[in-house]
């Protein structure tokens, strides 16, 4: 259903101007939707009838969010449009397992309580402090960490402690 969710929100983001296009100061009346059917080539005519019927089938709740996902999108500034549709491309040429990879950990984070979704952002943004050299080491000592039994952690929290 993801899939399906960005490939519609793809449909939606490939309508909209570019964001580096001159704007004219009195711009021409929009084109009419039949006007923009004929100047699509016909992949894109039946991409955008996939994404219709996919969009079809989700149930009202799912199309209300979309809906307000996608009015949300427009509210962005060009930049940060610009920003979420390289993301999407960069994600749509990874491997289907590190995509899903990828799911698994954004339904983990959403599902978090809010307060350890803060706790991490403010863990990241103190990692992100961190030169390059210190970043690596840290992840380094992690990653030993996380290859201790729950027993060796143990001792050597204890150990730290001075128990």
């Amino acid at each position: 259903m993801l899939r399906s969710l960005c490939t519609l929100a793809l449909a939606c983001c490939l309508a909209l101007p570019a964001s580096g296009q001159a704007q004219d100061p009195t711009p021409d009346p929009a084109p009419s939707p039949e006007d923009r059917w004929q100047a699509m080539s016909p992949e894109e005519r039946q991409a955008l009838m996939d994404a219709r019927a996919r969009f079809a089938a989700l149930d009202e709740a799912q199309q209300a969010r979309l809906r307000a996902n996608l009015a949300a999108f427009d509210r962005l500034s060009a930049p940060e449009q610009a920003m979420i549709r390289e993301n999407f491309q960069r994600f749509q040429a990874m491997p289907p397992q590190r995509q899903e990879a990828l799911r698994r950990a954004w339904g983990r984070w959403a599902s978090m309580p809010p307060a350890e979704q803060q706790r991490l952002r403010r863990n990241y943004e103190i990692l992100m402090q961190l030169s390059p050299e210190e970043r690596q080491a840290l992840i380094g000592r992690l990653r030993s960490w996380n290859e201790l039994s729950p027993a060796q952690q143990e001792l050597l929290r204890r150990k730290l402690a001075g128990d």
